[in-house]
Order: C-alpha cells, then sequence, then structure tokens
C-alpha cells in the first residue's frame, strides 16, 4: 500500500468555473480499488497549502498533472516543496506527456506518466514498494543514468473496464 497525493495545480484562468480534475479522479479511483491510499488536492478549490496537506497526509508519492500553460508554474511551486520532502514525484498530464524529456530535465520530476496514467501509475507504485526498476515500465519517462529513457507507450485503455469515479 502506497501513500498518494495527487495535486491539480492551479490555473490562473479566471474565465471559468473551476472544474474536476477528471484524470486525477480517474487515476485514483483505480489506485484505491488496488488498495492504495489515494488524496486528491485541487488547488484551485482548496485552501490547504501543499506543505500543510503533506504534513497532514503523509504520501509515500506525489503525482502533480498539468496542462500546458499557467498550471505548469504552479506545479513547479509544488514540486520544489515536495523536492525539499525527498519524496518520489510524478508528473502527468498533456504537457509532461508532450514533453517528458523537458519535464524531467527540470530537476522537479523524477518520473513522467505519457498518455493515460491509470495502469503506469498502478505498476510504478508496485515498483517503488518492491524496489523493482521503474525503467522498462510502458508509458513512463525516467532518467536512467543521467540521461532520459521514454519507453514505448501504452495501449489506450477500455473506459468500460474501469469503476465509476469516486
Amino acid at each position: 500500500m502506497v501513500r498518494v497525493l495527487l495535486v491539480q495545480p492551479r490555473s490562473t484562468d479566471t474565465r471559468h468555473q473551476p472544474y474536476p480534475p477528471l484524470g486525477l479522479l480517474s487515476v485514483g479511483t483505480h489506485l484505491k480499488r488496488l488498495g492504495h491510499v489515494i488524496e486528491i488536492l485541487d488547488r484551485n478549490v482548496s485552501g490547504v497549502g501543499v506543505t500543510a496537506r503533506m504534513e497532514q497526509f503523509r504520501p509515500d508519492v506525489v503525482g502533480i498533472t498539468a496542462f500546458t500553460g499557467p498550471m505548469i508554474l504552479d506545479g513547479l511551486r509544488v514540486a520544489a516543496q515536495v523536492r525539499r520532502r525527498g519524496l518520489p514525484i510524478v508528473w502527468g498530464g498533456v504537457h509532461p506527456s508532450l514533453l517528458p524529456v523537458q519535464t524531467l530535465a527540470c530537476g522537479l520530476a523524477d518520473f513522467v506518466v505519457v498518455g493515460e496514467g491509470e495502469e503506469t501509475m498502478a505498476e510504478l507504485l508496485s515498483a517503488l514498494e518492491t524496489g523493482r526498476s521503474a525503467s522498462d515500465i510502458a508509458g513512463l519517462a525516467v532518467m536512467v543514468d543521467g540521461e532520459v529513457k521514454v519507453n514505448p507507450p501504452r495501449p489506450f485503455i477500455d473506459l468500460a473496464r474501469y469503476p465509476i469515479l469516486d
């Protein structure tokens, strides 16, 4: 069992109402069904800071999602706080999926989930739990010997086999 904090960074787009972080809800629901303890922090609606949430929840891993744009800046602020605690940082979402090399090169990411995250995150958590290398997990980009390794993509999932979102 791994304790995972999934973070939706703040967006400065004030033209729209906040929307549910459906990607994180899908990944979190799947991981919860596998026995992991999941908490989602949506920084667009929560008044609790990342440091306070980490102190309260005590995660083993932090996942951050981001679209390209303003969310990246807040995501980097979150990742810097997580890095000071020495926790593994996993990025996912549109921007990291499109630019996994750039995302890993910034120094505030240990892993990048490329594409859909449900199965890739499950395999990554299993590897972290058992001490197995994550360097061969499909749909994952990782640093190996100082070089970014982008593994082959994972096939698209069949949403019909996944549970309704928690």
